[in-house]
């Protein structure tokens, strides 16, 4: 059966139904956070730091520093922990509007709200204040791990820094609302780190050796295949991965785990003797309608998984089970009405310019989670690419190039030469900015590889470029050396490249970067080797 017939069958079964099938969640104990996130408060939180301890904060901005907080102008928690949080784009200084984390018990034995540890967000990559909510709770409704989130007012020694993102924290006190044992390492991916880089321990009663990480990162490197596997389910809760991949990937969370190696938490659950990733970090969500759901991920763990054409296939059915979430759109569109309705008025009441731009931020959000919808019914509707194949020689002819170019004037076009095989073409035009390309994905195992095409140029003017200059052939993400420039003969143009991971998809390249002239590519020529150790 195709994906789209079975797409359409597992809509109708669903229908809008929002929560995961499986085992539900094992209830936890209520506490007062419960209300303060399910009825959505938005407390105004004015902050105190004596000039005393802002001097220590600014020396360094990452170690807690004592502050006193007054929620709404009732309740105050003294000696409450306070540092700047924030990664390369969200990291503001505390002269500007910085990120903060709170920790109610950090000096004394206190808390707000039943949470010993909260994060304001300062949301400067989010103008909707939105998708933090939005996406946390659709990753809590398919029983992974998140942080809840609702909002909040702040004020600095006096000075009003504005509306915020409010999320709990990712402590003990966290893991014992989602574990029945809270006693496991719980570790902070940090800023790019793969699962066996310097990742930092938040919490955990073991060794602080990494040793859990380092036997993940092991099982997925295991060169036998079976093993691999076989390592990596005793290592890994994979269904639940499953779930937090094909849902990173739906909502465009390109800046979190499985795309970048960025903004997520792992935690080795000692009950189960398994680990749980855990998003963080959402604030650039649905930016791009066309972010592929299919693709095998480099990040170690989400490529080893993708990897297994058994886990491959759970993936597909949880995509199919998740895209009623997405399709039609009422559920995300009630729900940013529901939270809208709550935080108008206190915008409007704080800075009605800000309240008006949040009803534009609203509309925007509603246009790209649209977009995003129609898109991922089409993605869905594909089926899993196959393997590459190659001749007993280990050469595979390329055909099924598609047109790519990011200059409009440049041209694409199949031309016959007197004496040879049919020619794609590409020209610059007037505007002298060419950049087009000829590209075809491929699906390869693990080994070397040659991309090798013949080529001739026509008064190519090369322009600078650090990807590379003139008329070349590369993969998709990497820089080449190879070149044609000016006018030239038929040319071998030769490109090496290594897959690292047990298969992996790559985007074949042959393009012209120039500011004019143009390049002929002989078809038949166009082809990949598969090297021989």
């Amino acid at each position: 059966m195709r994906y789209s017939a079975l797409c359409v069958l597992i809509l109708v079964w669903l229908g809008s139904s929002l929560a995961a099938q499986g085992t539900p969640a094992k209830p936890r104990p209520a506490d007062a956070s419960v209300d303060f996130f399910k009825q959505g408060v938005i407390p105004h939180l004015k902050i105190e730091i004596s000039k005393e301890e802002l001097e220590k904060l600014k020396q360094k901005d990452r170690e807690y520093v004592r502050c006193t907080v007054l929620e709404n102008n009732k309740t105050k928690y003294e000696n409450v922990g306070i540092h700047l949080k924030g990664a390369a784009g969200s990291f503001r200084p505390i002269e500007d509007r910085p990120a903060l984390t709170l920790s109610f018990d950090k000096f004394k034995k206190q808390r707000f709200h039943d949470l010993d540890k909260l994060h304001l967000n300062n949301s400067v990559q989010d103008g909707t204040f939105l998708t933090e909510l939005l996406c946390g709770e659709l990753f809590l409704a398919n029983q992974v791990p998140t942080a809840r989130t609702t909002h909040a007012l702040v004020t600095l020694n006096g000075r009003d820094l504005g509306f915020y993102v409010l999320k709990e924290g990712y402590n003990r006190s966290f893991l014992k609302r989602h574990f029945d044992d809270a006693t496991g390492n719980l570790y902070d991916g940090g800023f790019l780190q793969e699962i066996d880089g310097e990742l930092k321990r938040i919490t955990g009663t073991g060794p602080n050796d990494r040793a859990d990480l380092k036997a993940l990162a092991a099982a997925c490197r295991e060169p036998d295949q079976e093993k691999r596997w076989q390592r990596v389910d005793a290592l890994v809760d994979v269904d639940r991965f499953i779930t937090f991949m094909a849902i990173e990937h739906m909502t465009c969370h390109w800046d979190g785990y499985c795309q970048q190696r960025n903004n997520y938490r792992v935690y080795f659950d000692p009950k189960t003797r398994k680990a749980c990733f855990i998003p963080h970090g959402m604030d650039q969500m649905f930016n791009d309608p066309n972010y592929p759901i299919l693709h095998v991920p480099q990040a170690l763990v989400a490529n080893t998984i993708m990897n297994n054409p058994a886990w491959r296939l759970k993936y597909r059915e949880k995509l199919n089970q998740l895209i009623a979430r997405f399709v039609p759109t009422t559920d995300f569109y009630n729900r940013i009405d529901e939270v809208g309705k709550r935080i108008s008025p206190v915008l409007a009441a704080w800075n009605k310019g800000a309240e008006a731009e949040f009803q534009n931020q609203m509309k925007g959000l509603k246009d790209r989670i649209a977009a995003r919808s129609k898109m991922l019914v089409t993605m869905n509707s594909v089926p899993d690419p196959r393997p590459f194949l190659f001749n007993e020689n280990g050469i595979a002819q390329l055909t099924g190039w598609e047109l790519r170019k990011e200059t409009e004037d440049a041209r694409h076009e199949k031309v016959v030469v007197p004496g040879q095989p049919k020619c794609l073409a590409i020209a610059a035009g007037p505007s002298r900015q060419c950049i087009a390309s000829y590209r075809r994905h491929v699906t390869l195992p693990q080994g070397s590889y040659r991309l090798v095409v013949q080529a001739k140029g026509d008064k190519i003017e090369a322009s600078p470029d650090s990807i590379g200059q003139g008329a070349g052939v590369r993969i998709s993400g990497s820089q080449r050396s190879n070149q044609l420039v000016g006018t030239t003969d038929w040319k071998l143009l030769v490109f090496e490249f290594k897959i690292e991971q047990p298969q992996q998809e790559v985007e074949l390249v042959a393009e012209l970067r120039a500011t004019s002239g143009q390049v002929l590519f002989k078809e038949e020529t166009m082809r990949l080797v598969k090297v021989k150790k």
